[in-house]
């Protein structure tokens, strides 16, 4: 997990990127192919487990900065998987318990005239007001990036990270996370206690210190500089070597050597018949 800072200051040196705005362009670029990455992959730092009850149809509603659900175990039966499925799906007669989202439309709330500075977790002029309700929950401020929760009515839990916004929109629950539901074998709802391993949204990247969730930088660095050699037409023997350096489009690279090193192994599933029930081997004494 290396500062960010380290990784801007690699590129600009790489690209001779010294003006006087080439690092907040740098920084612009910076985190949205990061916010892509841990889309796609759940990184350690970023891991988490909740431990629930599930009410029946009615699921239970997942943290608003939940980025993907990597498992979900019962608590109470030998820890066993739920496995993933969809509304329609769930009837499928194969044995298995199921989990899925329940299809509500989620409606974030919206709001105007949030004012916060970089480095602070107080906000002011809010407009409507945040509620003793939507404490809790999550937000985002503007365009930007990253998910604080709200702490109370006037302030976030951690320290906002990015330009300051002054009087400008914000959204509750941005990524419209909903409630999660879980299944017996037959399909019909369940009311359990699970464990639900997830993994949450990123702090965005603005301050050099910062330290990334990555493995390593170097995928982000290459992939960032990939974008700001777009659309330059000289250099093309760079551009080649940048573009083999992060996929050489044979299974190596550096977005391979980071995908490698978050991989892991687990213990084999327990197998489950038509019904349910473990299956044993053996012989019956």
């Amino acid at each position: 997990m290396p500062p960010i800072g380290a990784s801007w200051r690699s590129i600009q040196k790489a690209l001779n990127l010294n003006g006087t705005n080439d690092l907040e362009l740098i920084k612009e670029e910076t985190n949205p192919i990061y916010f892509e990455f841990c889309r796609e992959l759940a990184f350690a730092p970023l891991r988490r487990v909740t431990n629930v009850s599930v009410g029946a149809d009615t699921g239970i509603q997942m943290p608003g900065d939940l980025m993907g659900v990597i498992r979900v175990k019962d608590q109470d039966r030998d820890n066993q998987d739920y496995w993933r499925t969809t509304e329609e799906q769930r009837y499928q007669f194969d044995g298995r318990r199921k989990w899925y989202w329940k299809q509500d439309e989620i409606v974030p709330d919206f709001g105007s005239d949030v004012t916060i500075d970089n480095g602070t977790q107080t906000m002011s002029g809010i407009t409507p007001a945040i509620t003793a309700a939507q404490v809790g929950e999550y937000i985002r401020f503007s365009d930007e990036p990253g998910i604080y929760q709200i702490a109370s009515t006037t302030t976030i839990a951690k320290r906002y990270r990015g330009p300051r916004i002054s009087r400008k929109p914000y959204r509750i629950n941005p990524l419209g996370v909903g409630s999660l539901v879980v299944t017996e074998s037959d399909g019909t709802f369940a009311a359990n206690d699970v464990s639900v391993h997830y993994w949450e949204s990123p702090t965005p990247l603005w301050d050099p210190e910062q330290d990334t969730v990555l493995p390593t930088n170097r995928a982000l660095e290459l992939r960032i500089m990939m974008v700001l050699m777009r659309d330059h037409q000289k250099k093309t023997s760079q551009k080649r070597d940048i573009f083999a350096e992060y996929d050489d489009q044979r299974g190596g690279g550096a977005y391979w050597d980071m995908l490698n090193m978050i991989r892991e192994t687990h213990r084999p599933m327990i197998p489950v018949g038509m019904l349910g029930n473990r299956i044993r081997y053996g012989r019956i004494r």
